[in-house]
């Protein structure tokens, strides 16, 4: 019975768990346990859960940067090696914090990538103008229906619809900016920066783009996330592939999700609360 059990359980995982790109990549999916999932079990800090991810998905992304991924992997190894010998992990103990750590560091590039993915939100400003004029829904691209869960010991499962946005440079010049104070080369030249009279700012990425994500739920009760989340895709940059995020506060939320149930009703003929309805009957 437990044999048959684990079966149907591993057939569920396979069919619902390595055909999305955003929530679970093939590459990362290919065993009894989902990457994510194994760092997150582990509280692996950031250095060796990158480590694992190349590890794991060497050979499987592009069999042409197999040793590529492994170099990466042996890369973020010795790193944390060298800070664990200065004593310079998170919590100065040799120890760093956990791959969702929220804090800010400063220091060389490398070091400030890492800070990057421990704290990688941005919190600008964001106008009911700028949400109306820079904001869209990519509809070639079709809403996912998912769900996910609150709380781990006693979880809540419920619904999400996921969209994909437009990177428009209202955008893409949000995570350009963040990027560029880590030490990563912009999409875009930035305008406006101090650079000490040097032209660094005008070296851009000419390869990179950002995917824009953000989830409708039915959990929170503005029925949103409450970020953006921004993915790094086709540059050479160490952070390729990594998420940043912008942060939504309450009334950004109340706002974007107006702007949503607009377009969803022009170009879906649906609302949100419909498409949440439909995520629900889903999951169900």
């Amino acid at each position: 019975m437990a044999d048959a059990k684990n079966k149907k359980s591993e057939e569920h995982y396979t069919t619902t768990q390595t055909n999305d790109p955003v929530n679970h990549p093939a590459h990362y999916t290919t065993g009894k346990i989902e990457v994510i999932d194994y760092i997150e079990d582990q509280k692996l800090p950031y250095h060796l859960g990158n480590a694992v991810k190349y590890i794991s998905r060497a050979g499987k992304k592009d069999k042409d940067k197999t040793v590529e991924d492994l170099r990466k992997a042996v890369w973020y190894i010795e790193r944390y090696i060298g800070m664990i010998s200065r004593g310079t992990t998170a919590d100065g103990t040799g120890s760093a914090d956990g791959a969702n750590s929220v804090d800010r560091a400063k220091g060389s590039v490398a070091d400030q990538k890492t800070a990057a993915n421990k704290k990688s939100s941005i919190r600008p400003t964001l106008s009911e103008a700028f949400i109306n004029t820079e904001i869209f829904i990519d509809f070639e691209s079709e809403p996912i229906y998912g769900e996910d869960q609150a709380y781990i010991c006693c979880p809540e499962r419920f619904p999400t619809v996921r969209f994909q946005l437009m990177p428009t440079v209202g955008l893409i010049e949000i995570v350009d900016r963040l990027r560029h104070k880590l030490g990563f080369k912009p999409m875009y030249p930035i305008v406006g920066v101090d650079n000490g009279g040097c032209d660094d700012c005008y070296d851009c990425d000419d390869d990179c783009c950002y995917d824009f994500f953000i989830s409708l739920n039915g959990f929170t009760d503005s029925h949103l996330d409450t970020c953006i989340a921004a993915v790094v895709a086709d540059s050479d940059s160490v952070d390729n592939e990594d998420m940043y995020t912008i942060d939504l506060t309450e009334d950004e939320q109340r706002l974007l999700y107006k702007r949503f149930d607009e377009q969803c009703r022009r170009s879906l003929n649906k609302t949100c609360e419909e498409l949440l309805k439909e995520a629900e009957e889903m999951m169900e």
